[in-house]
């Protein structure tokens, strides 16, 4: 029969968790087992209070690298082929899928109305919301490191295409796998409009994924 002693501070007379039994005992209290040492109350206490502290300590670091990097953002470079891509349009069209679009690409909803069609400005504004929801997709989507020209290119692709196709994509699949080769190769892919391959599209993707593959080799979270 083995008495117990606390391993960090050797009392015998305190309760204490046996690191076997996981159960508090009394003072002085054996069990028939091969070890002798424990961990008494109030060296528990302490240990639990530090890793507690160095938790929250480890946390906060996070939180604040985070406030200061903050998640990536759409470049000027990604911009240019956005409104390349989409051009400007100041009266309501229909875009390749038959969509009543207006702007640079930007879809009506059913509550929009623009009898008298708007100017350049304001066709830049409803272009700042629709890209603001396209980056919001790509990082909730996003479970990997990307460089700014990928990042790039899927907002791209989100814009154009909308998120729901890059969820249920197998693009989003390999790159989540960290097939980025793969991942550039299915964005090629998405050149269908209609069930016909159409030049634009296919132009669109074409530039995506020269973004994808000629960025910074240096890489960044995007969520």
């Amino acid at each position: 029969m083995l008495r117990f002693r606390c391993v960090f501070c050797s009392d015998s007379d305190a309760f204490f968790l046996h690191p076997r039994h996981n159960s508090p005992t009394a003072p002085g209290r054996s069990f028939p087992c091969q070890s002798s040492s424990g961990t008494c109350g109030a060296c528990l206490s302490k240990r639990w209070f530090s890793l507690r502290i160095i938790y929250f300590l480890r946390a906060s670091v996070k939180l604040t690298i985070d406030k200061e990097e903050g998640p990536m953002k759409f470049s000027a470079m990604g911009m240019e082929l956005l409104k390349k891509s989409e051009g400007f349009r100041s009266r309501v069209y229909q875009d390749v899928a038959g969509v009543p679009t207006i702007g640079y690409g930007h879809r009506l909803l059913h509550a929009d109305s623009f009898p008298n069609g708007i100017d350049e400005p304001q066709a830049s504004n409803l272009l700042s919301c629709d890209v603001r929801d396209a980056e919001q997709a790509v990082q909730r989507l996003v479970r990997v490191p990307l460089t700014q020209g990928q990042y790039d290119a899927l907002v791209d692709f989100c814009f154009n295409l909308g998120a729901g196709r890059l969820a249920n994509s197998t693009l989003l699949k390999s790159l989540n796998a960290g097939r980025y080769d793969d991942a550039a190769n299915e964005l090629l892919q998405w050149n269908h409009a209609g069930g016909k391959e159409c030049a634009a599209l296919k132009t669109r993707r074409e530039a995506e994924a020269e973004l994808w593959r000629n960025s910074p080799v240096e890489q960044q979270i995007a969520a």
